[in-house]
C-alpha cells in the first residue's frame, strides 16, 4: 500500500488522466470489444469526457502526474482505472472506497459498477 490519498482531480491532472485513462481502457478492453469502439476511444476523446464540467473525478498521486481515476455518477462507479505502475499498489482500492464513500454520501443505499465480464481485474 502507499500513502496516496483520494482527492478531487485538478485542472492540471487533466492531460495526464487522459493518457491514464487512454492506456488503462485499452489494456483492459482491446480484447474484447469490437474494433469500432476501440477506433472511438482515441486520447482526444477521454481528454474531452475529463473536461466536462458535469463530472467529478477523484484521483490520487501527485498534484499533475495523477496514477488513476475514478468517476462517480449518482450511484455509479463509472469509471476506474488505474496506470500500468500504479497497479497491485493498493490505490484502486482507495478510488473503490472513496466512490462509495460519496455514493453513501449522496444518500444511497446501493451502488454498482458495470464491467465488461471478461476484465477480470475489475
Amino acid at each position: 500500500m502507499t500513502s496516496w490519498s483520494a482527492r478531487n482531480a485538478d485542472p492540471q491532472d487533466i492531460a495526464p488522466l487522459a493518457v491514464v485513462w487512454h492506456d488503462a481502457w485499452h489494456r483492459a478492453h482491446d480484447e474484447f470489444v469490437p474494433a469500432e469502439l476501440k477506433a472511438l476511444r482515441t486520447l482526444q476523446e477521454f481528454t474531452d469526457r475529463l473536461n466536462n464540467p458535469d463530472h467529478q473525478f477523484i484521483t490520487a498521486g501527485p498534484f499533475g502526474a495523477p496514477l488513476g481515476l475514478c468517476l462517480v455518477k449518482k450511484d455509479e462507479l463509472s469509471q476506474i482505472f488505474i496506470s500500468a505502475k500504479a497497479q497491485g499498489t493498493g490505490l484502486a482500492d482507495k478510488l473503490l472506497n472513496e466512490g462509495e464513500r460519496q455514493i453513501t454520501a449522496a444518500g444511497f443505499k446501493r451502488g454498482w459498477l458495470d464491467c465488461v465480464k471478461e476484465n477480470t481485474r475489475a
